[in-house]
C-alpha cells in the first residue's frame, strides 16, 4: 500500500506523521525545512487545557471560553473533539519529554489566549521549540523502521485531483528546481480511473528536449498532446471521433517520433504511449483549417 502524503513537518505534520505510523501506516513527510526551523518553533504561550490546577475548571468551560474567544467562527463539533482531548494530549506529550514547567511535581499551569481560567501548560519561553524537539525524536524511530520517509527541501507545488478527489501532489526540490510527483493511496476500486495525463504539471521539460517542437508552427510538442489527450478523454462519445480527427494533423503528425520527451517527465507520464495509442494526442486539422478561412 501507497504511503499517505503529509505537506509540512511542524507539529502537526510530526503528529499527523506519528499517528499514522503508531497505525502501522507509512506516510511521507514533506517540507521545505527541517521540522527543527519549522514555524511551531516560534510558538511560546503554551497549550490550553482543562486543568486539575483550576477550581471549577472543565472541559465543557475550555470549550465555551475558547469559543467566544473565536468570536463563535469555529466549528463547534471540531472545538469540542479538540476541548476533550486537550488533557490527554498535554500528558501523552509530557510522556514524550516535554519539559512543561512543574509546582509541585504536577504540569503548572497559566493564564492565556482569552481563557478565563489558567489553562496553559507551558515550557518557560520555548514551549514550540520543546514541543518540535519532543516529536521530531518520537517520529525518528518510525524513520528507522521505514515507516516514515522525510522529504525536506521539497516545496509543495500543487494537487494531483481527479473527479473532485486528490490522488497525490506535486513537488519541487528546492536545491535543484527539480518537480517530483507523489503519488497518494488510491482505492482498489479506483484504481483504474486515475488519468495517466492528469499529471501533467506543464513545467516545460518535455519541450526544452523536444526536437520536433518549433513555437508556432503547427506541431505543438509532447506538453500539448499531453494536453489534448486529457481534453478529449472527457469529450461526450458523439464529439470524440470528429474531434480525434480533426487534432490529429495539427498536435501529431509534426512529431519525429524520437520519444526522448518521457525520459525527462518529472510526473513520469510515457507520452510515447500516448502517441501510440491516443490519436487524442494530437491536432486539429478542422481547426486550423478554419483558422485559414478566418483570415481569408
Amino acid at each position: 500500500m501507497k504511503k499517505i502524503i503529509i505537506i509540512g513537518a511542524g507539529l502537526a505534520g510530526l503528529s499527523a506523521a506519528k499517528e499514522a505510523a503508531e497505525r502501522g501506516t507509512g506516510s511521507i513527510l514533506v517540507s521545505d525545512q527541517p521540522s527543527e526551523r519549522a514555524q511551531s518553533v516560534l510558538a511560546q504561550g503554551g497549550i490550553n487545557a482543562a486543568s486539575y490546577m483550576e477550581e471549577g475548571d472543565s472541559v465543557q468551560s475550555h470549550y465555551e471560553d475558547t469559543l467566544a474567544g473565536g468570536a463563535y467562527l469555529a466549528d463547534p463539533e471540531a472545538l469540542r473533539v479538540l476541548t476533550a482531548a486537550a488533557p490527554q494530549i498535554v500528558e501523552e506529550l509530557a510522556g514524550l519529554g516535554v519539559p512543561f514547567h512543574r509546582e509541585d511535581g504536577k504540569i503548572a499551569r497559566r493564564g492565556l489566549g482569552g481563557q478565563k481560567k489558567k489553562r496553559a501548560a507551558y515550557a518557560q519561553k520555548s514551549t514550540g521549540k520543546m514541543l518540535v524537539t519532543a516529536l521530531a525524536d518520537e517520529v525518528r524511530k518510525y524513520e528507522a523502521s521505514g515507516l516514515v520517509e522525510r522529504m525536506a527541501h521539497h516545496k509543495f507545488a500543487g494537487l494531483y485531483l481527479k473527479a473532485g478527489e486528490c490522488r497525490g501532489c506535486f513537488v519541487r526540490d528546492t536545491y535543484t528546481g527539480d518537480a517530483v510527483f507523489l503519488e497518494g493511496p488510491v482505492p482498489e476500486d479506483k484504481e483504474a480511473d486515475v488519468l495517466e495525463t492528469s499529471r501533467c504539471m506543464q513545467c516545460g521539460c518535455c519541450l526544452e528536449i523536444c526536437t520536433s517542437f518549433v513555437p508556432g508552427e503547427a506541431f505543438a510538442g509532447p506538453s500539448a498532446m499531453v494536453s489534448m489527450a486529457r481534453l478529449l478523454e472527457n469529450l461526450p462519445e458523439n464529439q470524440e471521433e470528429r474531434t480525434k480527427t480533426a487534432y490529429r494533423k495539427f498536435f501529431y503528425e509534426g512529431c519525429e517520433k524520437y520519444n526522448a520527451c518521457h525520459h525527462v517527465c518529472p510526473a513520469g507520464i510515457d507520452i510515447a504511449r500516448l502517441m501510440a495509442h491516443s490519436d487524442a494526442a494530437v491536432t486539429a486539422a478542422e481547426m486550423n483549417d478554419k483558422k485559414v478561412s478566418n483570415a481569408e
